[in-house]
């Protein structure tokens, strides 16, 4: 039997972000819009070129996070943040320590700690 009338469209439930951070920048609030879902969760992926420098991050819900990350010695670490850059001895970071979802994207809000440097390439697989 042939159906004449196909399935309506579904709407997506995943949407693959990628952002650039100039680490830089000051410290505060970036929202990311268009998604067109309110998400419920992050995976993310977060690197600086030619570095050992990375972050492999996740949030929940409830925008909790949990991460690990490669400093700028290689040496390997982890807490409770979404993307945790360290590039620089001092202390010189950025995080990102809260998420919070939004209707039709999510905000990153941005911490920073003495002078980092670099700009930061991020994949975020953002989930309904």
């Amino acid at each position: 039997m042939k159906i004449n009338n196909p399935p309506p469209a579904v709407p997506p439930t995943t949407q693959l972000v990628e952002l650039t951070r100039d680490l830089t920048a000051a410290a505060g609030d970036v929202a990311t819009t268009g998604l067109g879902f309110t998400p419920s969760r992050l995976d993310v992926v977060a690197t600086i070129s030619t570095t050992f420098i990375s972050s492999t991050g996740f949030s929940d819900v409830s925008g909790h996070c949990a991460c690990v990350w490669t400093d700028y010695l290689g040496a390997q670490d982890g807490g409770a943040y979404l993307v945790f850059m360290v590039t620089g001895a001092a202390s010189a970071q950025q995080e990102v320590t809260a998420v919070v979802y939004n209707a039709d994207g999510f905000t990153l809000t941005w911490a920073k700690n003495g002078s980092p440097t670099g700009v930061v390439n991020l994949k975020i697989m953002a989930s309904k």
